[in-house]
This record gives C-alpha cells, structure tokens and sequence, in this order.
C-alpha cells in the first residue's frame, strides 16, 4: 500500500533494539511510509510521535493518528482527474484515493504504449481498487499519538532529552529524488508544504549529533559514520549481494550481523580451461540455478 518500506531484517534489529528502552515515548524523524511505527505499534509499549515534510507522509500519519482532515483537488487535479472528487468523502476515502492515486501518477501524460495502457486499467477498476484499500486501512491496526509536517532538525530539537528517538532518512542523494518523485502527486492536491532542509553530508551529521542528544537514540543510515560514531555501529545488514549495506547506530543493544546466503550446487562437469581444444562439435545444456 505505502511505497518504500525498511527491508523485514532491519525492522527486526530495530524491535530487538527498542524492547529494552526505559522511556514512555520514541520519536520518529523522517517517518516516510511508517515503517518504523507500523512495528513499533503494536507492542504497546511506546507513545509515537512521527515526522515528515510530504504530502503523502502528512494524510498518511493524520490517519493513523486519528485525526479528521479534509482533501481537495488542486487547479491541476480539477483538469486532470476531475473525477477523483467522488472518492474524497471520508478521511479513510481520501486516504485510499491519495494513495492510488500516487500508483497512479507514475502512468499519467506518458507517450508509451505499456503506461497509456496501465493508467487505463487504474482508471477502469479505480473503483473497486478503491474499495480494497479502504479495507486494508480499516484493518490497519498501527496508531501514532502525534504527527508533526515539518523539518525533522526542528522535530528533533524539540523533542525531549529523556524519550527514544529514532531515525532513518533518505539515503545519501535520494533526498532529492524521493522528493521529486511525489511532486507530480502533490500537484494534483491543495497541500502547503512545510519549509525544510535537504541533507547533504554536512547537515546530515548536524542532525545525527542532536539525534545522539537523546536518552535513547537509533540512527538507520547507508553511509558508514566515522568518529565518534563508529564506536556506535550495532548492526550491518546486506541481505543481497548486490544490495546495498545498511547500518544502525545505537546508544543500546547487542552487536549483531545480516548477510545474504546463496545456495549453489557443485557442477561435477569437466571444465573448459584456457589452451583447451574445443572440438568439431558444441551444443548448449540447461543448467539449474
């Protein structure tokens, strides 16, 4: 339903890491599709408080914090799918809408055969696509106790010293990229966006340093942090070969490793080797994984 979402392994190392944590609330900079809280929610240990500056971050969290908001169609939106308006009636109908809607846009105006046919499917069963999804948010069990549509430097700064706070931003240059990629989503919808800071390596570890401010802190990041940092690293999880490493700082926790597992077969064949004769004859054979 949400796009994105921290790998299963890493959601696991972050449960492990916060079931022991003494403190009533945790923080969560940079929410983005709610991963950390969807897990995190149903232990009903902790209240959460989550952050982001998207539009889609925004309905998302005012959902599972409870909250009654309206939506309306932008200029745009009223041009391009003006339709859409029968869908926002409720809330969890808003929600449902935007969140196709987001599928949706990634088919919109393209002069290609395969997206022109794919937006036509959406718009033919939108809806009883919309119907499903308005299902599964009502199934969704994950509560938030506040949400707060701003800069995450300012979020952390005012959250308190003595709570758990934990963050997993954008991977080094993707801040800009996961940005753009919900522009046109958010051209199609009234939504004031807040003003905030993309992190470059400099701001980022501004804002990992007030992070580590906290009682209890957890940072998941793609960059390997140097000093002091680095006496910090908890976990290392690479579940594919060519996948990329992701690292989790914390200030608790036991040290702990994810990586992948490949299983081949041993080929009990004859091997061509260099300044070997190949022959009068070649044929292909199908070889198992």
């Amino acid at each position: 339903m949400f796009y994105g979402s921290i790998p299963g392994e890493v959601q696991s190392l972050i449960v492990g890491t916060v079931m022991d944590w003494d403190c009533s609330d945790i923080y969560v900079g940079c929410s983005g599709n709610f991963s950390v809280e969807k897990v995190l929610s149903p232990l009903g240990k902790f209240r959460l408080h989550s952050n982001d500056v998207l539009m889609y971050s925004y309905y998302i969290g005012q959902c599972l914090a409870g909250q009654s908001f309206q939506m309306a169609l932008s200029d745009l939106g009223e041009e391009k799918i003006p339709w859409v308006k029968d869908y926002l009636k409720t809330p969890v109908d808003c929600l449902a809408t935007m969140l196709l809607i987001s599928a949706v846009v990634r088919f919109m105006d393209k002069d290609n055969k395969y997206y022109e046919k794919m937006y036509r499917e959406y718009m033919r069963q939108f809806s009883k696509l919309h119907t499903a999804t308005v299902d599964r948010i009502q199934k969704n069990e994950a509560r938030i106790d506040s949400y707060f549509s701003g800069d995450a430097m300012e979020f952390v700064q005012n959250a308190p010293d003595n709570a758990g706070f934990i963050t997993y931003p954008p991977f080094k240059k993707a801040g800009k990229a996961f940005i753009k990629d919900f522009a046109k989503l958010e051209s199609l919808f009234e939504f004031t966006q807040p003003s905030y800071t993309i992190f470059d390596e400099s701001t980022l570890l501004e804002y990992f340093n007030f992070v580590t401010q906290k009682q209890y802190w957890l940072i998941g990041t793609d960059i390997r942090l140097p000093e002091p940092f680095d006496q910090y690293l908890k976990a290392v999880s690479k579940t594919t070969n060519r996948g990329i490493a992701i690292y989790l700082y914390a200030n608790t926790g036991a040290t702990r490793y994810i990586g992948p597992r490949q299983e081949t077969e041993v080929l009990n064949i004859p091997r061509l080797m260099p300044g070997d004769v190949v022959g009068a004859h070649i044929e292909l054979e199908i070889l198992s994984n």
